[in-house]
């Protein structure tokens, strides 16, 4: 009976310290997720044009750089929502709310940028989730 006893304490507490263990790993994996879309978001908007102030869009026939600098950001972006939004599950859809969905929304308000997405749009994102995400950023 002590034995049983014994047996039975041993595996619940085995099972306390799996689900400890199973959350720690999955904020550990968020935060990473975090961390690694924020890096790459530092690394690309080094390169991006001061487009704060510009008044008018980018054009595609102007600044090769300046425009593929621009396309990156928003792929980038694209990057953030569908990691965030399909590629894990519900508890990933926190750091979208969080943290990206109110910088991205933002950057729609710079005209500069606005203009290279929506071209982007219409000509390259063709499949079914850029088209989600297409209506999400548009509404």
């Amino acid at each position: 009976m002590h034995v049983a006893l014994a047996a039975a304490l041993a595996a619940a507490l085995s099972a306390v310290i799996t689900w400890v263990s199973l959350l720690d790993s999955e904020r550990s994996s968020k935060a990473q997720t975090y961390l690694d879309l924020r890096d790459r978001y530092f690394e690309i908007s080094k390169q991006l044009p001061d487009y704060r102030n510009r008044t008018t869009p980018y054009d595609r026939q102007g600044n090769k750089n300046e425009w593929n600098s621009i396309k990156r950001y928003w792929y980038h972006s694209f990057d953030e929502w569908i990691v965030t939004q399909h590629f894990n599950n519900d508890d990933y859809k926190e750091l979208w709310d969080l943290y990206f969905k109110d910088a991205q929304l933002s950057v729609l308000d710079k005209i500069a940028l606005r203009g290279v997405l929506f071209e982007m749009l219409e000509k390259e994102f063709n499949e079914e989730k850029r088209k989600q995400y297409a209506n999400f950023i548009i509404h």
